[in-house]
């Protein structure tokens, strides 16, 4: 599926019913979303429906995946996704070295096991820490995307930018594995 969605984080800070109606109004189709909007709306598939809206992507927290695949897969189904991505780690679990982020990728693909065998896309959405120089031109991102071709990836071009390459670069170096990208622009740090 091509589609272009609205990443529903963008409007975390306003209510859901109101974001959903605007975007319906402005045209758009589909809306990817995130962990903390499932445990605040447990009628999203419903209010999608409303809206006429999907959420073939959305995001959802690694801990949680691995705590509770099935309810990842619950969510996942209810909304009509596709793809699932695990977003983020917190600058204290951050790995330090290729050992380290050999490891998270393994972690990955471990997680992404039980999404992956429910019919689900899994992978990984990266910010601007995964692509450090980790050491004779390897960053952590090319790591976690040769870890499986299983695990894909969310590029997102905004954090791609705000590391210091260029988009397309990094488009090319990882074009078998991308599934889906953020095209965004990321305030100034």
């Amino acid at each position: 599926m091509t589609a272009i969605s609205y990443q529903l984080y963008g409007s975390r800070n306003w209510p859901l019913a109101d974001t959903l109606s605007m975007l319906a109004e402005a045209g758009y189709k589909h809306v990817e979303g995130y962990g903390a909007l499932f445990a605040q709306a447990p009628s999203l598939a419903e209010d999608l429906r409303a809206a006429g809206l999907s959420m073939p992507t959305l995001h959802y927290g690694l801990d949680d995946l691995e705590r509770d695949p099935q309810t990842a897969i619950a969510i996942g189904r209810a909304v009509g996704a596709e793809a699932i991505f695990a977003p983020m780690l917190q600058a204290p679990d951050r790995p330090v070295d290729p050992v380290g982020w050999q490891a998270f990728a393994a972690r990955l693909v471990a997680a992404g096991r039980p999404l992956q065998e429910a019919g689900f896309v899994f992978g990984w959405h990266n910010h601007d820490f995964e692509l450090i120089d980790l050491g004779d031109g390897v960053m952590p991102l090319d790591i976690i995307a040769g870890a499986s071709p299983e695990l894909k990836l969310e590029l997102d071009l905004g954090w791609t930018a705000r590391a210091g390459h260029d988009p397309v670069a990094m488009v090319e170096r990882f074009a078998g594995q991308i599934h889906a990208a953020h095209i965004k622009d990321v305030a100034p740090a």
